[in-house]
């Protein structure tokens, strides 16, 4: 109740979540330049780990367009770390999947993320930052089902 103004907009949960993303972003595109994979190639990389999608699937959940997104997919195949393939039930559709070289990259660079992340949260508890985690999770999700879109 003693804090100026200016003081309590630093408070602001927007204003810390942003500087820390901010950081925290800056750290791992920082990790990632040496494997020559920028940010938005990781996230794709990362939801290809775990199933093969279609493009506009990809471009959906990355919050990017459809020409983006074949510009990344692209680039990533060229790499030789993903495949398209003609969809099994519609004939019509490409699968984007990871080749083996894509899926070891896609595992080193996991532990990469990992290790950036256990950097920011080293001096919290490991049940008080589960516990910021599930925070976020529960905004993240509230703004969602609110029709509130999240890049």
């Amino acid at each position: 109740m003693g804090r100026s103004r200016k003081e309590r907009w630093r408070d602001n949960l927007g204003f810390l979540v942003n500087k820390l993303a901010a950081r925290m972003q800056a750290s791992f595109e920082g990790q990632l330049a040496p494997y020559k994979i920028s940010r938005l190639q990781w996230i794709v990389l990362r939801d290809l780990y775990d199933a093969s999608h279609r493009p506009a699937n990809l471009a959906v959940k990355t919050g990017c367009d459809r020409a983006v997104m074949t510009r990344v997919l692209e680039g990533l195949q060229q790499r030789g770390l993903l495949v398209r393939t003609i969809a099994e039930q519609d004939r019509r559709q490409i699968d984007v999947s990871l080749t083996e070289t894509g899926r070891a990259l896609t595992k080193e660079l996991i532990l990469v993320a990992r290790k950036v992340n256990d950097h920011f949260l080293k001096r919290i508890p490991e049940d008080r930052a589960g516990e910021l985690i599930r925070l976020l999770t529960e905004i993240l999700t509230d703004t969602e089902e609110k029709g509130v879109k999240v890049a």
